[in-house]
């Protein structure tokens, strides 16, 4: 989707950058520097094509992978995979015809809308797919419940119908494609106005890094949310002093002995006693202003608690039970903190990888096109196209590296399918 500026007032898009690679080099500069050029478009064809089809032999070969994420990134494979077989290889050949068209004005036609059709849907599956991430760990009760099928099917076909839509406002809103300067024919596209390239811009590069960088803006400050968080206590004060008092060491109940009366009526302080299990009831043990009761007293002059006894014992085993569940909760809860942080972790890494890789490869594109359309004198943008025209191309090969290198189970599957080991397609973890 290079775009050159055009001698009238009109904007040209075309999809080869090699006329104006050759153009401004001479000699053996040139040729180098073509060679070069030529290596470096053939390497994204070759990367782009081998990982987008992984993915997709992937997702349709192992049935556990089937997820509703997965079918976005099937269809953002499908859509790359295109690119890189279809779109990228007519464009190497007619950069090495100096993009003199020799395929004739259905293929002219076919391949100009399919480029801006399939860029720009694979631009906006970033979008769907940076958006489903953010949902899973900040929603997950609505992500698990509401998220179906049918939901991400939807977000697949707003993509492509907002690719369809660039394509065929090109088409309909430009002088067409296919156009024959004083006997030689170029495939490339004639926008008549400014506003209309503005548009374009908007739609495929604005917009799609609004939404990326505000998705990763959010899960940032939402991570460091997490951080500040996770070494706040996981239990109220009140619960945790309940979890104190319940046991101490050597089966001492009660850390602060309280004042209480004896069974001759004298006030004294008791402590359980630490050498094994007490006669106290359980009101004697969790009140601190209970009658604590003496084993020799209770003995002689009330041999009815006697029989109470095992009660209370089974009363303080369950206590210890209690304060072991409890403490053993807290800990769960305390690594249920630490591993969403490391999967949140996770995901804003990839997020951020996603958005820079982005604007690296879209970035200078667009905004070279949108120069090129508002400053008819810029002619050392016309220079600089075959950079960035192909620097938008290598994103569809990057993406597949990008949303596979995190995921085990997409590295698993890899694994056995370029080892042929297609047995263990129930067995990837």
């Amino acid at each position: 989707m290079e775009m050159i500026q055009s001698t009238e007032p009109s904007v040209g898009f075309t999809q080869s950058g090699a006329e104006a690679t050759l153009k401004t080099s001479t000699g053996a500069e040139s040729l180098t520097f073509a060679v070069i050029f030529l290596v470096f478009t053939v390497l994204i064809s070759v990367v782009g094509t081998f990982g987008n089809l992984l993915i997709f032999i992937t997702i349709v070969l192992y049935p556990k992978m089937r997820s509703v994420t997965n079918y976005v990134i099937l269809s953002l494979a499908v859509t790359d995979l295109t690119v890189c077989m279809v779109t990228i290889p007519i464009a190497i050949y007619n950069g090495i015809n100096l993009n003199i068209w020799r395929l004739g004005p259905i293929v002219c036609y076919l391949w100009s809308m399919g480029d801006f059709l399939l860029t720009t849907t694979s631009i906006w599956h970033l979008c769907v797919l940076s958006i489903d991430r953010y949902l899973a760990l900040f929603r997950p009760h609505w992500y698990r419940t509401k998220r179906k099928t049918w939901s991400a099917l939807l977000l697949i076909s707003i993509s492509w119908g907002i690719g369809i839509m660039i394509a065929l406002s090109t088409l309909i809103g430009s002088d067409g494609y296919y156009h024959n300067v004083y006997g030689t024919v170029f495939c490339l596209i004639m926008i008549p106005t400014a506003g209309f390239a503005v548009f374009v811009f908007s739609v495929s590069f604005a917009i799609p890094t609004c939404i990326l960088l505000a998705v990763y803006m959010k899960m940032k400050f939402t991570f460091w949310g997490w951080v500040a968080r996770v070494d706040i206590p996981v239990v109220a004060s009140g619960l945790q002093n309940k979890v104190d008092n319940a046991g101490g060491q050597d089966g001492e109940r009660l850390a602060v002995t309280s004042t209480s009366r004896s069974m001759t009526g004298e006030p004294s302080l008791q402590k359980p006693p630490s050498n094994g299990p007490s006669l106290l009831t359980s009101q004697a043990w969790m009140g601190s202003s209970s009658d604590c009761l003496s084993s020799e007293a209770t003995k002689k002059q009330h041999p009815e608690i006697m029989e109470a006894y095992p009660a209370a014992q089974g009363v303080e085993a369950e206590k210890k039970t209690d304060k072991k569940k409890k403490t053993r909760n807290i800990g769960y809860k305390k690594e249920d903190r630490k591993k969403n942080l490391k999967k949140e972790k996770k995901a804003a890494i990839v997020i951020a990888i996603v958005v820079i890789t982005f604007l690296v490869c879209w970035g200078p594109f667009f905004i070279v096109a949108i120069i090129s359309s508002l400053c008819s004198s810029c002619t050392l943008m016309e220079g600089i196209f075959p950079i960035v025209n192909w620097l938008g191309y290598s994103n569809s090969a990057l993406n597949p590296i990008i949303y596979t290198i995190f995921n085990h189970r997409f590295r698993s599957a890899f694994k056995n399918i370029l080892l042929f080991k297609f047995s263990k397609r129930h067995d990837i973890g």
